[in-house]
């Protein structure tokens, strides 16, 4: 299943926040009231009714699970404009309300953009969650993060060497033929968004970026995970020797 772009790429509003997961126990996270608005910028037109503003927003969201109950620190950015609000009087959505769209710049701790498995190494693993932290601040840093993750990976499959990533995935499509030729072309696709980030003149966008975790879930579970080899096993015991 890939990444919901919802949760990731839309402005929200507090009372309609997205469906983010608990970075500890991928629980549900809940958006906690009130959460704080500051507003640097607005205009005014009749009867002092405020059509546009702009501000900044921090708060906590926190896990639902009750045994976790872990707190995350959000802030971000506020657009106000016009939109829609429900009239709880008159059961129904009036448009041309003002509404303060709230957008995420920065998580503490950082929220997962996808779920890492329990098998992923440690060094990777601290790599990818400095990727997901990042892609909430800088795109580019971000896309180079990715890269960096990349980059880990064939440290621990092929060994450190000195070579330019590329010739690095190369050989590893030559060492492992058969499903890792298709896993060393989505390490190919992440390399190029690495190098995407690094060269100025190049606009990332943040369905590149999740395109490239899409990909980098694939790949770890793929490599790491292994559920795969025990779920073998299990079916080798009901097959017969022929």
């Amino acid at each position: 299943m890939t990444i919901d772009r919802n949760n990731f790429t839309k402005p929200f509003t507090v009372d309609n926040p997205p469906c983010w997961n608990c970075p500890t126990c991928n629980g549900t996270l809940k958006l906690e009231r009130p959460i704080d608005v500051i507003s640097l910028k607005e205009y005014e037109v009749f009867d002092h009714e405020i059509i546009y503003g702009h501000g900044v927003f921090y708060g906590v969201i926190k896990c639902a699970n009750a045994g976790c109950q872990k707190k995350v620190v959000i802030s971000g950015d506020m657009i106000g404009g016009e939109g829609y609000e429900y009239d709880e009087a008159q059961e129904m959505a009036v448009d041309g309300a003002y509404v303060e769209y709230l957008i995420p710049t920065y998580f503490n701790p950082p929220l997962n953009l996808f779920e890492i498995n329990k098998d992923v190494p440690p060094k990777i693993k601290t790599e990818i969650i400095k990727a997901f932290k990042l892609y909430w601040l800088d795109l580019d840093a971000c896309a180079n993060k990715i890269r960096r993750v990349v980059e880990s990976i064939m440290n621990e499959k092929e060994g450190c060497k000195k070579e330019h990533l590329g010739q690095r995935i190369i050989r590893f499509r030559k060492n492992n033929p058969g499903y890792a030729g298709d896993l060393a072309n989505l390490l190919d696709a992440k390399r190029e968004i690495g190098n995407r980030g690094s060269h100025s003149g190049n606009i990332l966008t943040q369905e590149n970026l999740l395109d490239g975790f899409d990909m980098l879930r694939f790949v770890v579970n793929e490599l790491y995970s292994k559920e795969k080899d025990e779920i073998t096993e299990i079916g080798k015991k009901y097959i017969k020797p022929k």
